[in-house]
């Protein structure tokens, strides 16, 4: 990118680096969250009722869920 105000742009030191490790680093962080994820799933570290950020359980499982509970509390 090049800098403001600078009189000659055939120089280097005339353009801004661009950032690049925030992409990195983002995608990095994305790698080893999805090997963390796989492994929590494949060794299921995590109990059936927990919903949140799991592929196949959405708010909806979450209710039925907790309706049959009620449903089974209210039974006894």
């Amino acid at each position: 990118l090049r800098k403001p105000g600078k009189p000659n742009y055939q120089q280097t030191k005339a353009y801004r680096p661009i950032a690049l490790l925030s992409t990195t680093a983002k995608l990095l962080s994305s790698i080893i969250a999805d090997d963390i994820f796989r492994l929590i799933e494949a060794n299921t570290l995590l109990p059936d009722t927990h919903f949140s950020g799991r592929p196949v359980r959405s708010t909806t499982d979450a209710l039925h869920y907790l309706v049959d509970r009620i449903k089974t509390a209210w039974r006894k």
